[in-house]
C-alpha cells in the first residue's frame, strides 16, 4: 500500500484547487477519473480526494441553500405563472386552429362517412 497519493490523485487535487467548478454536480468534467480512483485507489488516494471534494461539494450545497433561502419562493411563483401562461397560450392556439380548420373537417367527415357506409353495404 502507498503512503502518499498516486500521481493522478495529486494532479486531481491541484485541479480541484485551481478549478473547483470542474468538480461540481452537473458540470463534473473529471467524474470518470474520480470514479477510477474510488474503485482502485488505496486509502491514501481516496482519503485525500474525499477531503478535497468535500470542500467543493459543501461549498456548492451552501450556495444552493442560500439561493433557495433568498429566492426560492419568488422563483417557484414565477415558474408557476410561466407554466400557467404557457398552458393558456397553448389552449388558445388549439382553439384558434380548430376554428380555422372547422370548415375542412366537415367535407372530410362527410367523405369518411360515405366510404364507411359503402363498405358496410358491401359486407
Amino acid at each position: 500500500m502507498a503512503d502518499e497519493p498516486h500521481a493522478v490523485v495529486r494532479l486531481l487535487l491541484k485541479r480541484i484547487e485551481s478549478h473547483p467548478e470542474e468538480f461540481k454536480r452537473g458540470r463534473y468534467r473529471w467524474a470518470d477519473i474520480v470514479k477510477e480512483v474510488d474503485m482502485f485507489g488505496f486509502d491514501a488516494d481516496t482519503d485525500a480526494l474525499d477531503a478535497a471534494l468535500r470542500d467543493v461539494r459543501l461549498t456548492e450545497a451552501h450556495e444552493e441553500m442560500m439561493e433557495e433561502l433568498l429566492n426560492g419562493e419568488d422563483r417557484r411563483r414565477m415558474e408557476a405563472e410561466y407554466e400557467s401562461s404557457m398552458a393558456i397560450s397553448q389552449l388558445q392556439q388549439l382553439q384558434q386552429l380548430q376554428l380555422n380548420t372547422s370548415h375542412l373537417n366537415a367535407p372530410i367527415t362527410s367523405a369518411a362517412t360515405s366510404i364507411i357506409s359503402q363498405q358496410l353495404k358491401r359486407d
